[in-house]
């Protein structure tokens, strides 16, 4: 797949914001683990899908390019040990996939794979936010 220009960052940072609830703020200082894990989890997906450089990565977060070398280390580390980690990695994985179809080549089924997984995810997480506040009530 080809990578995509810097621009796109804002999309991940987007969905990634999304994924995890977190309502534009993940580039707030903040050491909750939550946080630290969408943040980490932000940065390997940016070195995946775009030719951004680690100070743009660090830049685009108010945070030092040693801060985002240190999250991809924990992100790569956790992805082999935590099943929660790889989880999330794939489910947005898969999202972005979809959105970055648009701006390289992929083939119909694929997109439809991708897709399918996609609003299965987006399901699962209506679905306990459902649950959620019905146990409020």
């Amino acid at each position: 797949m080809k990578k995509a220009s810097h621009i796109h960052c804002k999309v991940i940072q987007d969905e990634v914001e999304a994924y995890f609830g977190i309502d534009k703020n993940l580039n707030i200082k903040s050491r909750k683990a939550e946080l630290v894990r969408a943040r980490e989890i932000y940065y390997l997906l940016c070195r995946k899908f775009t030719n951004a450089s680690l100070n743009y990565l660090a830049a685009s977060l108010n945070r030092t390019h040693a801060t985002v070398i240190n999250g991809i280390k924990n992100t790569e580390w956790f992805m082999q040990h935590d099943n929660v980690y790889v989880s999330d990695y794939k489910n947005l994985e898969s999202v972005l996939n979809i959105k970055m179809a648009t701006f390289g080549e992929a083939d119909e089924q694929q997109k439809n794979n991708e897709r399918l997984v996609y609003l299965k995810t987006r399901k699962a997480q209506i679905n306990k936010e459902i649950r959620l506040l019905e146990s409020f009530n």
